[in-house]
């Protein structure tokens, strides 16, 4: 069973039809989504699709984002190097960020949580070829700056969400 809403009419892209028919053809999950444009102007549209998950048969259910940002005259997509450097410096922006909200969702009880989750997860190698990639690292623009989310353990709600606003994206390549 899929229900999709969406506030504007949108037509789903091809692979993202392919994961959900994928998925659901099995028979061994049950999918609602929501879609949603984040951003929308004349030279990119973004639009975020989250799906909750729920195999039959498992604990809990998960939660997957997917981001789609493209070029809405040539409908081509547009990679996350259009809008920002992929560098050391955008990793230690997002790092920080990054531990601030993990922190915050522990709420400073475990400390050692961010230690691991940077060591074994979300090290500057691993980020910067996942953003490189267009892989399971992923981003969406919204009117107040660029939103990267990465996949976390079930533990942390499956994926991370890490807003750099445009002030922040400005500063760091000034």
């Amino acid at each position: 069973r899929i229900s999709l809403w969406c506030s504007e009419s949108i037509e789903l892209s091809q692979p993202h039809a392919g994961v959900i028919n994928g998925i659901s053809a099995s028979g061994h999950y049950d999918i609602i989504g929501e879609a949603r444009i984040t951003y929308s102007s004349d030279d990119v549209v973004s639009i975020v699709t989250e799906l909750l998950i729920n195999q039959k048969n498992a604990a809990h259910p998960c939660y997957l984002l997917l981001a789609y940002n493209y070029d809405p005259s040539t409908l081509e997509m547009i990679p996350f190097a259009d809008f920002c450097r992929i560098d050391g410096e955008l990793y230690s922006v997002f790092s920080s960020e990054a531990e601030k909200k993990i922190m915050n969702l522990c709420d400073g009880k475990w400390p050692d949580t961010w230690k691991s989750f940077e060591e074994e997860i979300c090290s500057q190698d691993v980020f910067l070829m996942q953003m490189n990639a267009g892989g399971e690292y992923t981003y969406y623009l919204a009117e107040s700056g660029i939103v990267i989310s990465i996949p976390v353990p079930h533990s942390l709600g499956d994926y991370l969400e890490v807003e750099l606003t445009a002030d922040l994206v400005e500063k760091l390549y000034s």
